[in-house]
């Protein structure tokens, strides 16, 4: 069960963390997370190992497992319907086609300026129409090609230690040309059949009903781990080490929308289900573990770091706040995030850091710490502004009109108040805001972002000058001794310095103040005790293929409460 339906399923525009789930139980990337360790450990997966990597970092080559197929389908016209072999072409196609502008990908911010060719391919696309796309995706690009069907090679920029989690997301996943060049728009997004390596088979996709998924009978031989953290060793999750993956002959997932699906839920209609702020407080008790009231109705709970992390940004570029360090550490100070969180997310979430959300490799917070909360120090600090004798209102933008937004910006008011600012909220409608912040015409806005992949790179991104030429950097940050820092953050020449990197990263930030961390969210799943192994990470998007539902102990269940 999920509350949302899933956006796309073509890998190159499927962004949340839903859509990825699904497609990523349809199509495969090179790389995977292991399953069942607390951090994100890349493994193989289409890959038969990891990247060889040449002295100067600038050459990588990564060799293909061998008899991988994609699924049977009509559009292998060649086969008679029967899915060919996964080629290290694929992969170069696939990754070409992130950069088709009219694809909208999210994927190209991530890759450019990162491969050899791949920026002046992509203007070389600007003007081509969609009948003649497939003959420009057959032009080289000099940095990625397929060296035999096996090999396929990277020629990068520069260094790009991140490159092998970017070849764990949904986005770099095999797409077979045929089903792409038979079934895709006049935007090249494919969108209602699909055909990948991965297995599990679209059924049937009922726009905000549902979703389901089959056995690929024709899956590479892929086994459940046979290692695993304490943390899920101590709790049943190497109950089937070893057994050939899919665990499943399906996946039925519903769409709830608006419809209080959790009293279902909890009377066994659906197997698992996200719990809704509605029942957070009931479900989940302080310490945030399962309330014991539903611990005897043998129901469980999945807790995993979330990747979507929520910032209140300046806009670097505007006069008031852009130029007054005094006034934007006092909005800092103002500030109380976890009250804020509260409104906004319930407890399903934790307070970020100056820089970093927790969780992530080599992404715990540093010693550096935001200040606290601190109305005086706001009111010491707004005295000394250039601001401090206007009459006017600071200007927030939130993304959304709805009661959620305006209890939080009420809220906000009282907090600028209480420190002698004013504040104006402008609640903009979802489908506006995001050009409200390329067009630079805000002074602060309440902004989000879902991480990539678990990398500091991704989220220290945001804050990259030259990155406000493709789209992040939303409030403009330029500072030199930030991006000198963040090049060794996106090109170490080792791991041994990091820490300090980002020590530093974090000081710089809590001085210059260009945005106001909130909170980072914390997924909760709820499951009933029938289904084994499950876990609902956004950066695991293949989890489905782990699952395993025990059918006798659900009737047994079922029968005795009835």
């Amino acid at each position: 069960m999920n509350i949302e339906d899933a956006r796309y399923l073509d890998p190159a525009r499927a962004a949340d963390a839903f859509s990825q789930r699904v497609s990523g139980a349809i199509y495969e990337p090179l790389y995977q997370y292991h399953y069942l360790e607390d951090g994100f450990r890349l493994i193989p997966l289409v890959a038969a190992d990891i990247p060889s990597v040449s002295k100067d970092r600038l050459v990588v080559t990564i060799r293909l497992q061998q008899g991988i197929r994609f699924q049977d389908d009509n559009s292998f016209k060649k086969n008679n319907g029967r899915g060919r072999e996964v080629r290290a072409s694929d992969f170069v196609y696939s990754i070409k086609r992130l950069v088709v502008p009219s694809l909208k990908s999210p994927a190209w911010p991530l890759l450019q300026g990162k491969i050899t060719g791949i920026d002046e391919f992509r203007a070389s696309l600007a003007k081509i129409p969609r009948d003649k796309l497939g003959e420009v995706l057959d032009k080289p690009v000099s940095g990625i090609s397929a060296l035999d069907d096996y090999t396929l090679q990277f020629k990068l920029v520069k260094p790009w230690p991140q490159l092998a989690h970017f070849l764990s997301t949904t986005y770099t996943a095999a797409i077979p040309r045929e089903i792409a060049e038979d079934h895709s728009d006049e935007t090249y997004t494919i969108l209602v059949h699909h055909a990948g390596s991965g297995p599990f088979r679209l059924r049937k996709w009922e726009r905000l009903n549902s979703i389901s998924l089959e056995r690929n009978h024709g899956y590479h031989p892929d086994f459940y781990p046979m290692t695993a953290s304490k943390r899920f060793s101590s709790t049943g999750y190497l109950g089937d080490f070893g057994k050939s993956l899919p665990l499943l002959d399906g996946i039925e997932i519903k769409i709830a929308g608006d419809k209080d699906y959790w009293n279902d839920f909890l009377e066994g209609t659906y197997d698992a289900a996200p719990v809704p702020a509605s029942a957070f407080r009931q479900t989940v008790s302080q310490n945030g573990l399962l309330n014991p009231a539903l611990s005897t109705k043998a129901i469980r709970i999945n807790t995993e770091t979330g990747n979507r992390c929520f910032y209140i940004i300046f806009n670097m570029k505007n006069g008031l706040v852009g130029k007054d360090r005094n006034l934007r550490q006092a909005v800092a100070a103002s500030i109380d995030p976890v009250k804020l969180m509260e409104v906004m997310n319930g407890g399903m979430s934790r307070p970020l850091g100056p820089a970093l959300p927790s969780g992530f490799r080599e992404m715990e917070p540093a010693a550096i710490k935001w200040p606290k909360f601190n109305p005086a120090r706001a009111k010491q600090l707004f005295a000394i502004s250039g601001f401090s004798k206007s009459s006017a209102a600071i200007e927030l933008e939130m993304p959304g009109t709805d009661t959620l937004n305006k209890k939080a910006g009420t809220l906000l008011i009282g907090m600028f108040e209480a420190a002698g600012m004013k504040l104006k909220i402008n609640y903009i409608i979802p489908p506006e805001f995001p050009g409200k912040l390329a067009d630079g015409k805000f002074q602060l806005a309440f902004f989000g972002w879902a991480a990539d992949y678990p990398d500091a790179e991704n989220i220290l991104r945001l804050l990259y000058g030259p990155a406000r030429i493709n789209g992040l950097n939303p409030g403009s940050f330029e500072n030199f001794f930030f991006d000198s820092l963040f090049a060794k953050i996106e090109s170490p020449a080792g791991t041994a310095g990091i820490q300090k990197v980002i020590s530093e990263i974090e000081a710089l930030i809590a001085e210059e103040a260009p945005w106001i961390p909130v909170y980072q969210n914390i997924e909760y799943h709820a499951y009933h005790k029938w289904v084994t192994n499950y876990r609902a990470s956004p950066f695991i998007s293949n989890a489905f293929k782990y699952y395993r539902l025990m059918p006798d102990v659900k009737n047994r269940k079922l029968s005795e409460e009835d």
